[in-house]
């Protein structure tokens, strides 16, 4: 009987030790992922083909473990008069592009904290003409390093740098893609689950 007893007690032990052996695991250990989310509008400053523009956009995304975003954006610009870019003459210039928005956002539960942020995509160009539409499609790539500000939990406000790099412009014999491409600025309203 107490040999029963005995095999018993290592059966239920050995059975009750392998439990804890036979848990899921990941690569990542036994932290947990925490995955909330965000999305905002935000104002962009730039210079296009040497003339100041104004754009403005939105986006939004997920963040995981409160530093990695991973959305996608929008934004367009437009410089509504007539002007020359190298011999060219352009009327009421338009400019939009969406894609892909990735992020690193350090310390984000710091009332002032940087970001870093890639905005890759595609777009389009567009002119009118006194007779006809000029449009080209094109690739951009657009970096940022930022400033976010915790106005509440739910509530960020950014200042940014930006770099816009576009590739593809070919429909316009004057133009390159250096007279779309240059530094920026920008101011970002963003509100989510920080």
């Amino acid at each position: 009987m107490k040999k029963s007893i005995v095999v018993l007690f290592l059966f239920i032990s050995a059975a009750l030790y392998s439990q804890d052996k036979d848990e899921f695991q990941t690569i990542f250990g036994d932290s947990k992922v925490c995955v909330s989310g965000m999305g905002g509008f935000e104002m962009h400053f730039s210079s296009l083909g040497g003339y100041y523009a104004y754009g403005a956009g939105g986006g939004g995304g997920a963040i995981i473990n409160r530093s990695v975003l991973l959305g996608g954006y929008g934004t367009g610009y437009s410089i509504d008069r007539t002007f020359t870019i190298n011999n060219t003459t352009i009327n009421n210039l338009g400019i939009g592009h969406g894609g892909f928005w990735f992020g690193y956002i350090h310390k984000g539960n710091k009332p002032v904290h940087p970001a870093a942020f890639l905005q890759i995509g595609w777009g389009e160009l567009e002119s009118l003409q006194p007779d006809t539409r000029i449009s080209d499609n094109f690739m951009v790539l657009n970096p940022s390093v930022e400033v976010e500000i915790n106005v509440t939990r739910y509530f960020r406000i950014a200042v940014a740098g930006h770099y816009q790099m576009v590739s593809g412009i070919n429909n316009y014999p004057e133009l390159s893609n250096s007279d779309f491409s240059g530094p920026g600025g920008k101011l970002a309203f963003r509100f989510g689950w920080f």
